[in-house]
């Protein structure tokens, strides 16, 4: 009898797994626009991501060779994608075995406050929250990375909240710790702020345990969380510090978004807050209102806490960082549990089902959008041009010149169409890149001014670099086209 139990929990589990994978994939088939097959689609930050992928496969270092101010592990899934298929898809392959195992986690979560057939089909809605914020880049952005983390942490949160209110004990698992700690490092070496769910919902949790005086769990906790971290951060920092760029790595991954943060500082106004809020924030507001009003309900107090904690950090990360729309992604699975555990809501019961109601048809109506915008995407021919013109000065280019080329300020789609590496380490964005990094500026001049470069792309347009100057003296014009000018070193 027990063996029958087992193995028809098994198939229900293979079941779900399945059906999520399947779900994983037509979701990204669809909105991840710069790997899906199904698309041919331009976008600078997974163009970038792409080229650390592709080129790294080739004999390139990271941040030695090519720099960009995100961690090596959002680097080293493009490096892992290019090995399976040297191509995108590669990468959406590592894509949909992410997103297959957020929809579990996303699963688990709803799980604790519905029964399985209604908690499966909250599953595959609950994409549209997570499409709210996935669109816009054109997915394979480092946040969706951290989803499977974020989804299980607070999964096991969860149920250390359960077990504490229904059984009075006050005891946190510290080999959910060891997970916490797990999850931060990797978020942490994506990008920086992909951590910051985490860092809210240990200190919530730790404060709950100081208040309690549960010194012996505390200190477990934290040396499994340690543990954790360093089972992420050590080989890490070993294999950098083996490869001679330890330092470079640190800069990319923290010093340079601190820097980044610091310098590209925004002033908003109250209606541009207002505006921003309404149309891109409005399910981050409702959770706050939710957790605001789940406090007041005794059994769901905590939860509450927890959720209104994460909720209000990301509008204080919003405030003081520039508010790319699709940062908010990492906050998704602390709203999908706050909308769940805001069904059951005793007190202040009308408001919060009126609130539900309404972000559903917010929801419904933004995935309406996020059709209109696949199909918009689909009729998107730029990558086609790019392709066609990049290829074209590739031809005026000799080969044994490839190695001896710097696309200056031009999308990163050139290096994948042409298969030409990049000749210098800052081999995108180099004019943002230095207007908040002097190191990045210096370094820059010293490679431009070597006169390597024996060709020079950039893109056709009225742009004002900030070494054309110095190019336009060195170089001459020999080929223009739609998308790019290709100029030529004097004297060859």
């Amino acid at each position: 009898m027990e063996i029958l139990k087992n193995n028809k929990i098994i198939k229900k589990r293979i079941f779900l797994f399945l059906l999520f994978l399947l779900s994983a994939t037509i979701f990204l088939l669809l909105f991840s626009w710069t790997t899906s097959p199904l698309f041919d689609y331009k976008s600078t930050d997974s163009a970038i991501f792409q080229t650390f992928g592709k080129f790294s496969n080739r004999g390139l270092a990271f941040y030695k060779d090519l720099f960009d101010h995100k961690g090596p592990i959002m680097f080293l899934l493009q490096k892992i994608g290019f090995m399976i298929i040297d191509g995108k898809v590669g990468v959406f392959i590592i894509q949909v075995c992410f997103w297959t195992l957020t929809l579990c986690g996303t699963y688990k979560i709803i799980r604790m406050f519905f029964e399985t057939k209604i908690a499966v089909v909250l599953t595959e809605v609950s994409q549209l929250c997570y499409i709210l914020f996935y669109l816009g880049l054109g997915g394979n952005d480092s946040a969706e990375y951290i989803l499977p983390f974020l989804t299980f942490s607070l999964y096991f949160t969860i149920l250390f909240i359960k077990k504490a209110k229904i059984e009075g004990v006050y005891e946190h698992n510290p080999v959910f710790s060891l997970f916490y700690g797990i999850s931060f490092a990797f978020g942490a070496f994506t990008r920086l702020t992909n951590s910051l769910p985490i860092c809210i919902t240990v200190l919530v949790i730790t404060c709950v345990l100081v208040y309690k005086k549960k010194w012996k769990n505390i200190f477990k906790n934290a040396a499994l969380l340690a543990v954790g971290v360093l089972i992420v951060t050590v080989p890490i920092f070993i294999w950098f510090i083996f490869h001679g760029s330890f330092h470079e790595m640190i800069d990319a991954t923290f010093i340079a978004n601190i820097k980044y943060s610091e310098t590209h500082r925004y002033s908003y106004t109250v209606v541009s807050l207002i505006k921003f809020y309404a149309r891109y924030r409005m399910i981050i507001i409702v959770g706050l209102i939710l957790g605001v009003i789940g406090i007041a309900n005794k059994k769901y107090r905590l939860l509450s806490i927890v959720a209104s904690s994460n909720m209000l950090g990301s509008i204080i990360i919003d405030l003081t960082t520039p508010m790319f729309y699709y940062y908010a992604l990492i906050w998704t699975p602390t709203v999908i549990m706050i909308f769940c555990a805001s069904y059951f809501y005793v007190k202040g019961k009308i408001i919060t089902r009126i609130l539900l109601v309404c972000t559903l048809v917010f929801l419904s109506i933004n995935g309406v959008k996020a059709a209109k915008d696949c199909y918009l995407a689909k009729q998107d021919t730029r990558l086609k041009t790019l392709r066609e013109d990049a290829l074209a000065m590739k031809r005026e280019i000799p080969k044994k010149s490839y190695s001896k080329v710097f696309a200056y300020e031009t999308s990163a789609c050139f290096y994948l169409e042409t298969d030409i590496p990049p000749c210098y380490r800052h081999f995108v964005l180099q004019d943002f890149h230095s207007s908040f990094s002097k190191s990045t500026q210096k370094q820059m001049k010293k490679d431009i001014h070597s006169l390597k470069a024996d060709y020079i792309i950039e893109e056709n347009n009225n742009k004002n670099r900030k070494w054309d100057k110095f190019i336009n003296k060195h170089y001459h014009i020999i080929k223009t086209n739609k998308w790019f000018v290709l100029k030529k070193k004097n004297g060859l």
